[in-house]
């Protein structure tokens, strides 16, 4: 439909042919790394974050992570306070790359592996920090004690979610 239709913004197809689906602005979605910028620049992701709220109704969240990441601290404050202006639900997320916070090192190394490089080697792919791991509730109520409802909406995210996995029926498409 796009790709026919060139002159239909995403925004306007998604408000079209909308379908029901939980949609997350993440910190790094381009309007809302803006928040921390000018002030036009504010209005235009304020702008953005309405746009969305009104297509996806209850079911767009503004999404914040905590990595100990100083672009994600920086931008928390901007996000919470766009969140009150417009009444979007927080949500807390974690950007999980391995199980266990002591895998953190097992990472960088199959990281080095899959672009051909070797430990201590700049590839481009290294985390700042080792907390890309499946933290717990416990933890993620811990870094966010702050906003509790954004824990408590990761919950009520997943009550709206349902997932049914067929074991042993391959479903690829057929070309």
């Amino acid at each position: 439909f796009l790709k026919a239709n060139p002159y239909v913004s995403r925004e306007e197809y998604m408000w079209e042919w909308s379908i029901p689906q939980i949609r997350l602005a993440c910190t790094d979605f381009t309007h809302i790394k803006y928040l921390s910028e000018e002030q036009a620049k504010k209005n235009k992701a304020k702008a953005h974050a309405i746009e969305m709220r009104d297509i996806f109704g209850e079911d767009f969240y503004l999404e914040v992570q905590n990595h100990g990441l100083r672009e994600e601290l920086d931008i928390i404050p901007d996000i919470v306070r766009l969140s009150r202006e417009t009444g979007i639900p927080l949500v807390a997320t974690n950007d999980a790359h391995y199980i266990k916070k002591e895998d953190s090192s097992v990472q960088q190394v199959l990281i080095c592996i899959q672009t051909n490089h070797t430990l201590g080697e700049e590839t481009g792919l290294e985390f700042s920090t080792d907390e890309f791991y499946v933290k717990s509730e416990d933890e993620m109520r811990e870094l966010f004690s702050q906003m509790p409802e954004a824990v408590d909406n990761t919950q009520i995210i997943a009550d709206k979610c349902n997932v049914e996995f067929e074991f042993g029926n391959t479903k690829l498409p057929h070309f």
